[in-house]
């Protein structure tokens, strides 16, 4: 028997703790969980990484070649060799498309109007991306839903990576593919006028 195996060392009471399930149900059912929702949806705008671009002051053009050196052997899911490595190739030679890129800041309603305007030009002449520097925290959800009634549902926040690759340092930029090369033209707030 157990109870010969281990001698008593002290008096011994009932345990008076409240059972753990009991009292996470009890905390959950006083969590005002539609709060932490509202708090949860109000804060993802403020923890999203946007960057404020100072707008254009002069127009400027510049190309970007896009040919890249491979160092390892590139191979689609079904194991076939798309590049081998030491080769250079440029994406745009080898698989041709027509691609814009409309960067934008939607705070400011005259390039918001222009991005709007330069969508509507090339819609249905290729990809199109329209993307968005940052957007207001405090009422990002309301905002993004009217930008993408602006453009179908289909806009974008920019990244790092996109502002590193083609040097954008102010806006509105509109990108576009050139035949072997990507095309930068930022505008002015001047242009924005005409």
């Amino acid at each position: 028997c157990i109870r010969d195996s281990f001698p008593s060392a002290g008096t011994s009471y009932p345990v008076e703790e409240r059972n753990l399930i009991e009292e996470l149900e009890d905390r959950s059912s006083k969590y005002d969980w539609e709060a932490a929702k509202k708090r949860a949806l109000a804060d993802t705008w403020k923890n999203q990484w946007m960057i404020n671009l100072p707008p254009a002051v002069q127009h400027k053009i510049w190309y970007i070649d896009p040919t890249v050196n491979v160092t390892q052997d590139v191979k689609d899911r079904q194991g076939r060799t798309l590049a081998f490595a030491g080769e250079k190739i440029n994406p745009l030679s080898r698989f041709p498309q027509k691609l814009t890129i409309i960067i934008f800041d939607p705070m400011k309603q005259q390039q918001s109007d222009w991005a709007v305007s330069q969508y509507k030009k090339v819609l249905g002449s290729g990809k199109v991306l329209p993307m968005f520097t940052q957007i207001n925290s405090e009422s990002g959800w309301d905002d993004l839903n009217a930008l993408r009634t602006k453009f179908d549902g289909k806009v974008f926040k920019i990244n790092k990576e996109i502002i590193d690759r083609f040097h954008i340092f102010a806006t509105p930029v509109l990108i576009s593919t050139v035949g072997d090369n990507f095309k930068v033209e930022q505008f002015s707030e001047g242009d924005l006028l005409v």
